[in-house]
């Protein structure tokens, strides 16, 4: 999940769809930008291959987006399906003809520096933004779902940036098991051994990021407490506020010896002390080892071909960055 604002960039990621039989564009970088009809769009959903955000995604998650209640979570599931074919939107040929461009842009840049990276389709969805958001972009499998209203009104740059973003969620989806652990590990997440156990009163009232759905991945930071395995977390903070990105709480469980997390035994980033250390500290967007990974690619990207790319970034980020750009070299 990507969040724009003219401030601040944040959490989530991005849709687009065609109604009919889809249409198709083939750019030069061989990566088939297609516009899937409502029928397909649905699919991704309800029938993934890679994950399933609806084995996730908790009742609470969908009244938040939906501003609805419901009994119980299968009907909260099937009123969550009804809301988002709802609020699926047909694009213009304008705007497909504008978001091909960019993804020509965005697909022929990673071609050039690294082929095969990217998969050989990738799907833009467009929604009206009405569950995450106006400018809330994320991905479900290889599609990237786009809220219509950003289209004109973020500037080109920062659009580009956002599609760059998206695209590495995707590559990070199809990547083996071992590149994709190994991709996090740079910025200090480990896969853990087996299922973190995650308490019912807390997956009630937890939020899924549709870029970082599995909570798979921990990571070994200071705390007051000293050093503690730590599972990042999303949670609702509560309240009635109408816009998703005011209900995220990210916190950072502890994980016992017995492998589980409890309610109350949590932190927060500022309890972290070291946490800007092992990861890099190039981005503040942290809400998922994913959106970090997300981040640090797009710097790689807007950095071809300019010798003085990493100046901006502290010296232990340098240092991330140049070894994400020789792992992802090397795939």
């Amino acid at each position: 999940m990507k969040y724009y604002s003219i401030a601040i960039l944040l959490v989530l990621a991005s849709f687009y769809i065609h109604s009919g039989s889809g249409c198709k564009k083939q750019t030069e970088s061989r990566v088939s930008i297609q516009f899937p009809d409502k029928k397909e769009s649905m699919q991704i959903l309800v029938a993934p291959e890679k994950e399933n955000l609806l084995q996730y995604i908790s009742q609470r998650d969908i009244e938040i987006q939906t501003r609805k209640t419901f009994t119980d979570k299968t009907t909260a599931i099937e009123g969550f399906k009804s809301s988002f074919k709802q609020h699926l939107v047909t694009p213009s040929e304008k705007e497909m003809k504008k978001l091909n461009k960019v993804l020509d842009e965005v697909t022929n840049e990673i071609e050039a520096w690294k082929p095969g990276l990217l998969p050989n389709r990738i799907r833009l969805v467009l929604m009206d933004g009405t569950h995450y958001g106006q400018n809330v972009f994320y991905t479900l499998e290889d599609a990237i779902f786009i809220p219509r209203s950003s289209i004109d009104g973020l500037p080109a740059k920062d659009f580009k940036s956002v599609m760059i973003h998206e695209c590495y969620h995707i590559i990070s989806r199809y990547f083996s098991p071992e590149n994709k652990d190994g991709m996090y590990a740079i910025f200090g997440y480990e896969k853990a051994k087996n299922p973190i156990r995650i308490p019912g009163n807390v997956k009630e009232v937890a939020l899924t990021n549709p870029d970082g759905i599995r909570p798979e991945w921990y990571i070994t930071c200071q705390t007051p407490d000293g050093e503690k395995k730590l599972l990042p977390y999303l949670v609702d903070k509560g309240g009635n506020n109408q816009f998703y990105f005011l209900h995220i709480d990210l916190r950072f469980y502890e994980i016992d010896e017995n492998n589980s997390i409890s309610k109350d035994k949590f932190y927060t980033i500022n309890d972290l002390k070291d946490f800007n250390e092992i990861t890099g500290g190039n981005t503040s967007y942290i809400l998922h080892a994913d959106e970090v990974l997300a981040e640090n690619f797009v710097a790689i990207i807007e950095g071809l071909g300019k010798d003085d790319w990493l100046e901006s970034f502290p010296d232990k980020g340098q240092e991330k960055l140049k070894e994400l750009k020789v792992a992802l070299e090397k795939l």
